[in-house]
């Protein structure tokens, strides 16, 4: 009986126990059946994100718990990040933050806080790979390439170190015995660069050439010839100078100078006397031949004191001694007590009564006025290959009586202001292949010409340039010119009716509706 009594107050300890268990659960001030799901994030995209975490039965458990969520972003710093409607915030690049998810609620009239947190980076922006050619204490950008941040590139060929060796600088001539691209560190040490440093970039990097060399001692030639003969030979490295020999002599002949090539039509420029030993160089002797035996007589002349060129040798200008009493028919002296004779003097011929003159080829300096107003002149011969630059402004202007001007150089490129104007009896005029500008009133007034070939060389026709050719009909451009500026004034008092001009001048077309212009096909580039 007595056992029968304990258990029945054990069963009922029990009983009760259980009871008050599930009292307390139902009195618990949690809400372990609320969930927040969050998810880390990784390279998610810089500016407005949608932050990731979802309450579910969200709805139900806010009435229930009465409910209140507040979300929080940090970045590295602690720093806390503006979020909008708890949901949105804005975000950098290559960054990291953490998402603090907070509920408030109320269970049995008190506050119970849940949370969870998350992790969200950022995207990596794209790192550059910069490539630098450097040889000696030289450097210079070659190339930069952008990768995606952790991925890979190939090793490039070296190239070649051209931009950096001055030829002509240097008094050691080198060869290349290797080449690599390196990566430097914080001293300045070098190390190769292997394809470790180019794989999962997560860095710029900085690469740059590496070359060995052989460096041989540089000893240049510079030789003087004259025609088939080697008169002087000097050696040197590129830093020291080249010294110039005295001028040869040549019975019967005027040195013109030293020239870069055979044939003698270029000057080699010693202007400033600093030559180097820069390459080897071969420079030859030009002459002129005297041509005292057919020239007029010295009398007629005045010669001007020894001048120096822009290339740094001697010659004298010419001009009438007296304008009354000069021959007729003059031709110019090529050299006058061994020295050339290259140009004219300001207004050299200006009103003297020649009728004609023969002007050598020696003749390359343009001047002013030169033949200006010589009322009787009828022909000007220039000899074959002169080398004469320009005609000068108003060289033969208001020649009345020049009829023809034979072998017009080749080496024209300018005929300047006035050269021509007013020759009225010029009746034609073969303009050279080289010639680039027909300046203003270069051929005012000649009123003689009836027809007139602009070579294709032409890229400019100036004001008034062929004004007042009264009896101009025909001015012919060609469908392969190089024009780029025509004035209407150029043939304005012409008989010139029709014109063709380059396409280019379509949409700028000069003449208006002066004139009737036909245009060219445009030029395929």
């Amino acid at each position: 009986m007595l056992n029968m009594k304990k258990k029945l107050i054990m069963l009922l300890f029990f009983i009760a126990l259980i009871s008050t268990m599930f009292s307390l659960a139902a009195c618990s001030d949690s809400f372990d059946d609320l969930i927040i799901e969050t998810e880390d994030v990784t390279d998610a995209p810089v500016g407005e994100n949608t932050l990731r975490y979802s309450i579910p039965d969200y709805e139900n458990k806010k009435t229930k718990y009465n409910l209140s969520v507040t979300v929080r972003v940090y970045d590295e710093n602690n720093n806390s990040l503006s979020v909008s409607n708890n949901r949105t915030v804005e975000l950098e690049a290559e960054k990291n933050y953490t998402v603090v998810v907070r509920l408030n609620g109320v269970v049995k009239d008190k506050n119970v806080v849940k949370t969870a947190s998350y992790k969200i980076a950022t995207v990596h922006n794209p790192r550059t790979v910069y490539f630098y050619l450097k040889d000696g204490d030289v450097v210079k950008e070659y190339k930069k390439i952008s990768v995606a941040y952790g991925s890979d590139l190939s090793i490039n060929d070296v190239p070649e170190p051209v931009d950096f060796y001055v030829s002509g600088s240097q008094t050691v001539a080198r060869d290349i015995i290797s080449r690599e691209w390196v990566i430097y560190d914080s001293d300045d040490n070098f190390t190769s660069l292997n394809q470790a440093h180019l794989t999962n970039i997560t860095e710029d990097i900085k690469i740059y050439t590496h070359y060995e060399y052989n460096y041989t001692p540089i000893n240049n030639y510079f030789r003087f010839h004259d025609g088939e003969k080697i008169i002087s030979e000097q050696h040197g490295n590129p830093k020291q100078y080249v010294q110039r020999p005295d001028d040869p002599q040549r019975d019967g002949y005027a040195f013109l100078g030293w020239f870069a090539d055979k044939e003698c039509n270029d000057y080699y420029n010693w202007q400033n006397g600093n030559v180097f030993f820069s390459e080897n160089t071969d420079v030859y002797a030009g002459w002129v031949e005297s041509n005292a035996a057919t020239a007029s007589s010295d009398k007629n002349f005045n010669f001007s004191k020894e001048k120096t060129d822009n290339y740094g040798y001697k010659y004298l200008e010419i001009s009438c001694k007296d304008a009354d009493i000069i021959e007729k028919n003059i031709v110019l002296p090529t050299e006058h007590n061994g020295i050339p004779v290259r140009s004219f003097a300001s207004q050299a011929f200006a009103n003297c009564r020649i009728e004609s003159v023969f002007i050598p080829k020696n003749y390359n300096l343009a001047t002013y006025h030169a033949f200006a107003g010589c009322q009787n002149l009828v022909t000007v011969t220039f000899e074959k290959d002169c080398s004469l630059e320009a005609i000068g402004t108003s060289m033969f202007a208001n020649c009345g009586k020049l009829r023809a001007v034979n072998n017009l150089p080749s080496s024209v490129a300018i005929i300047n202001i006035d050269a021509f104007a007013n020759c009225k009896s010029l009746t034609e005029i073969t303009l050279p292949q080289s010639l680039y500008s027909v300046n203003r009133g270069a051929f005012y007034g000649c009123s003689s010409i009836t027809k007139v070939v602009i070579p294709d060389s032409v890229a400019l026709i100036l004001e008034e340039a062929f004004a007042d050719c009264s009896a101009l009909s025909e001015f012919i451009i060609g469908e392969n010119a190089k024009l780029m500026e025509i004035y209407a004034s150029s043939l304005q008092g012409t008989q010139v009716k029709k014109i063709s001009l380059p396409f280019s001048f379509k949409e700028n077309n000069p003449f208006g509706k002066d004139m009737e212009v036909t245009f060219y096909p445009e030029k395929e580039e």
